[in-house]
């Protein structure tokens, strides 16, 4: 009886876990240790050609030793697409250190960027913009 509870409680912890990570997916990883996703939950429409989505930066390994330097964590990303001619730019950024320490940078001049072929922006066009391209 105690075995079947303990494996309950445990099983009842994962689940928010679960849900939490189902929103993110992974479309990119640039560099060793660093992982690109998108939230497939923030996908919105702002026209009939441009979306906004949130993305996620991760370090997924460690890579630093010197403990009394301040590295960035996780970075966020306000992206804008435009569906219909292949066209980013970047709305708002949220960096997370490994202290806790958080930064917020907002954009007031929103030039337009091109995803060109074989980027990741372009992965991300093709993966957002399936269901919204003209």
């Amino acid at each position: 009886m105690k075995v079947k509870l303990y494996f309950l409680a445990i099983l009842f912890l994962l689940i928010p876990i679960a849900a939490e990570a189902e929103d993110w997916v992974r479309y990119a990883e640039p560099s060793v240790g660093t992982e690109i996703y998108y939230d497939s939950e923030s996908i919105e429409q702002m026209s009939n050609k441009i979306i906004r989505v949130w993305l996620k930066t991760e370090k997924s390994i460690d890579l630093y030793t010197d403990l009394s330097r301040t590295y960035l964590k996780t970075r966020k990303i306000l992206q804008e697409i435009n569906c219909s001619n292949r066209k980013t730019r970047v709305i708002t950024i949220n960096d997370y250190h490994t202290n806790g320490t958080e930064d917020s940078t907002s954009y007031d001049d929103l030039r337009w960027n091109y995803a060109g072929p074989g980027t990741d922006m372009k992965r991300l066009y093709d993966m957002v913009c399936s269901d919204y391209r003209l």
